[in-house]
């Protein structure tokens, strides 16, 4: 059956049932066995899962017609894309290893499969030289030489070519991926959602995407917060994610960066300061894509994000404020898993779940 049949038959049926229950569309398929397409005019199945079973027998263009059509909007076959969502992993490769605290997502570069972090704090994109080789890719190499599993291939963006720390290659990484940037390659309108409650990397209208950041409940920007310019060079088109803070009263600049494993700040800033001033509660490290930071932890630091205050264990590291963004502080995964980021051109929105309901 093709798919102007499958419309005719679901058309009709929408017309007699109403609306579909909402769930459906939520659900997994069961089976692709086209027998359900021969079912379809049974008249006591709804539209809703009628839609459901026949996705399984369609093409990605003829399920989103399918889908449309029970919901009753009409969709063009020939203008509708598959939709582009990517899960976010935490699996350690190895089990002996330490908890792996940073999203990371399936990928292929050519033909070698591995992991990419997601790294809001990496402002380019990277991929470790051993894979560059296995790959058997040749220089200059780019993000569309990438596939990214449940979205497709990446687009043609610049990469720098690094050699990854043996402890983030022990768990399968084989590159970083910035999201700020992937946002650029995408078309006029659309957003770029980094939703670390939903577990999903995802492209959607960039209303949808900053709706979804909203509903979270505590918003950490107010409004749209622009990139900052990350490398005064402009070899890369590289952007960071900042946002305003205070810490106990002091006025900071922090990074929004899923690449840091927890919240810490350079120890020689007015903000660390403020931190050092709380009870010392041990010495720890804050791990990134790229190096292991040690760190002095304090405990019940009040630190102020937009809607979002809270006392929190943050580290003081060894370093100077950015000579780019100005931001003393990094705002690490600690926080972060419990909220979502969505990204349109130059423009960043942040929103987070109220810790209670973590």
């Amino acid at each position: 059956m093709n798919s102007a049949a499958y419309l005719r038959q679901i058309e009709g049926l929408a017309s007699i049932v109403g609306e579909p229950r909402n769930g459906y569309f939520d659900r997994p398929l069961g089976s692709g066995d086209c027998y359900t397409c021969g079912m379809m005019n049974r008249a006591f199945a709804t539209a809703s899962v009628l839609a459901s079973l026949t996705a399984g027998c369609a093409t990605d263009a003829e399920r989103a017609a399918v889908v449309s059509a029970a919901h009753g909007t009409r969709v063009d076959l020939g203008m509708q894309a598959a939709p582009k969502i990517a899960a976010l992993g935490y699996e350690a490769k190895k089990p002996s290893a330490r908890p792996f605290p940073f999203p990371f997502v399936e990928v292929k570069v050519g033909t070698e499969t591995t992991r990419f972090l997601v790294d809001t704090g990496a402002a380019v994109h990277s991929i470790d030289a051993a894979v560059i080789k296995n790959a058997q890719l040749v220089a200059p190499v780019k993000l569309a030489a990438v596939t990214l599993d449940g979205w497709g291939a990446l687009p043609d963006q610049p990469v720098a070519v690094v050699e990854l720390p043996a402890t983030i290659r022990a768990h399968g990484i084989g590159g970083v991926l910035s999201p700020q940037l992937l946002a650029k390659g995408l078309p006029a309108g659309q957003a770029l959602a980094f939703d670390l409650v939903r577990g999903q990397l995802r492209a959607q209208p960039r209303s949808a995407a900053w709706a979804n950041v909203e509903e979270l409940g505590i918003a950490l920007t107010a409004g749209a917060a622009k990139l900052c310019s990350a490398d005064a060079s402009g070899i890369f088109p590289s952007q960071l994610f900042t946002v305003d803070a205070t810490v106990d009263g002091e006025a900071t600049k922090m990074v929004v960066d899923s690449g840091a494993s927890r919240t810490f700040f350079t120890g020689s800033s007015k903000a660390g300061a403020k931190a050092a001033a709380r009870p010392l509660i041990g010495r720890s490290s804050a791990q990134s894509s790229m190096i292991e930071v040690p760190v002095a932890l304090r405990g019940g630091v009040p630190i102020t994000i937009g809607a979002w205050s809270n006392p929190t264990e943050v580290g003081l590291a060894p370093g100077e404020k950015d000579a780019h963004c100005g931001h003393e502080g990094h705002l690490g995964m600690d926080v972060l898993q419990r909220c979502a980021v969505a990204y349109a051109g130059d423009d960043a929105v942040l929103g987070c779940r109220p810790t209670a309901t973590r």
